[in-house]
This record gives C-alpha cells, sequence and structure tokens, in this order.
C-alpha cells in the first residue's frame, strides 16, 4: 500500500518533502544539530564573560545543550527547503526525482552516498544532492548497482530534473541552509525562554564555566531562574 508522498499520485508537496527527508541523512541531521549548539555556544561564551564567567570547555558546553533547544531548527530547515523546491521545480520535475529516489537504483545511490560520509572529516558534510552524487566512482557504481540501476541512474544524470536540481535549486537550498544555520532557536518558546533555558544548563556545571568565586555563579543562576520563572526540577540539560 502506498503512503502520500511515497508513491504514485503524490502532490507535489508531497515529493519535495519526500525528497527533503531521504537527502538528509542520520549523521548529517546529527552535524546540524551539532553545529546549532556550536553556534550558541559561541553566542554564549561572550555572554558568560560579560557576566564575570569564563568558559572552561567549549566543545563540552555545546553537549550540555539538550537536542530538543535546538531541533526547532532543524524543522524549519526542513520546511524551508521544501518550499524552495515546489517553488522552484515544476510538479513534473519532482515527481521525476521522487519516483528516482524511490527506486531501487535511487535508493542504493543514496545509501552509498550516505555511507562514504562516515568517512568525512566533521564539518565536511554536506546535505545529498545530485552534486554529490555524481561525484560517486563509476568503479563503485558498477560494483554495486545491477546493470539495470545503472541504466536508470544514468538516464536520470542525463535528465532535465537532474539539472535544474544540481544548478539552481541546491545552490538556493544550500543557501538557506547556511540561513537557518545562523538562525539559533526558532521553537514554541520564545528566545528569551530558551535563551535562557540553554545558558542556565552551561552555567550549572562548574566544569563547564568558571567564575571568581561560588557566590557569584549562584546569584547569577538565581536571577536568570528568577527572570525566566524557571525551577531547578523544570530545567533538563544534556
Amino acid at each position: 500500500m502506498l503512503v502520500p508522498g511515497h508513491g504514485a499520485g503524490a502532490t507535489p508537496l508531497e515529493d519535495a518533502r519526500y525528497l527533503v527527508n531521504v537527502q538528509m541523512s542520520d549523521l548529517e541531521v546529527r552535524q546540524f544539530l551539532v553545529g546549532q549548539k556550536s553556534i550558541l555556544v559561541r553566542h554564549y561564551r561572550k555572554r558568560i564573560g560579560e557576566l564575570g564567567g569564563t568558559m572552561v570547555d567549549q566543545a563540552a558546553a555545546a553537549l550540555a545543550i539538550p537536542d530538543d533547544m535546538v531541533e526547532s531548527s532543524l524543522a524549519d530547515l526542513r520546511d524551508r527547503l521544501v518550499k524552495t523546491y515546489v517553488e522552484e521545480l515544476s510538479p513534473e520535475q519532482l515527481d521525476e526525482l521522487a519516483e528516482f529516489y524511490r527506486s531501487p537504483a535511487g535508493e542504493m545511490v543514496l545509501s552509498i552516498v550516505h555511507a562514504g560520509q562516515s568517512f568525512a572529516q566533521p564539518g565536511e558534510i554536506e546535505m545529498t544532492a545530485p552534486a554529490s552524487l555524481s561525484v560517486i566512482p563509476p568503479e563503485i557504481v558498477t560494483a554495486v548497482l545491477t546493470p539495470n540501476e545503472r541504466s536508470n541512474f544514468e538516464a536520470f544524470k542525463a535528465g532535465p530534473s537532474w539539472q535544474a536540481l544540481e544548478s539552481d535549486v541546491w545552490g538556493l537550498t544550500m543557501a538557506l541552509g547556511f540561513t537557518i544555520f545562523g538562525t539559533y532557536f526558532r521553537a514554541a518558546q520564545s528566545p528569551q525562554e530558551i535563551e535562557v533555558q540553554a545558558l542556565l544548563c552551561i552555567l550549572e556545571d562548574p566544569d563547564l564555566v568558571a567564575f571568581p568565586n561560588l557566590f557569584m555563579r549562584d546569584e547569577i543562576i538565581k536571577d536568570l531562574r528568577s527572570a525566566s520563572g524557571q525551577t531547578v526540577s523544570e530545567l533538563s540539560c544534556g
């Protein structure tokens, strides 16, 4: 049984959502979330300095921020990518692209690219795009894909949908990605509330932030909790 976005009869919006979902590997999602946290930590390092503290371990501070505090940015990124696909590609192009990725050849090609990302250095992983698919060594394609799958793959690369996505849309989606990457938080809570929660997660740990004395740390944390109306039990850090 076919479900919406995963087979014949899907709308352009469903096709676009499907494309974005399959092109973002688990590793890409994880890197995006880690990147969001790192951006926040750089922002808070300055804020902590203004409060009289010193951030001791920037990498560990990023890990202290829970995923759910940055997942809204990932959802926003997906939504913007979907919108870009719908606006820049025709319904026919979206259908052709989605059908290829639903095919055995498309699934295999994506798995090859995603598997290759495990050998990349941090910061070098980018969302899967035709540009990345086109650099798969021919010997790997020959070894992994069946003759029929190779034929479908080559036909897909020669088609107008591939060219449109590679030359125009992907540049826009990457630009959107960088835009969202610079957006700290887009959650149901207000930015001020989210900012305080993330900052408290870092300030609470003496291994992450050093203060001249314990009283200064306690007073700052107390003031931040009071300003945000948050109790100790409500704070959930990574």
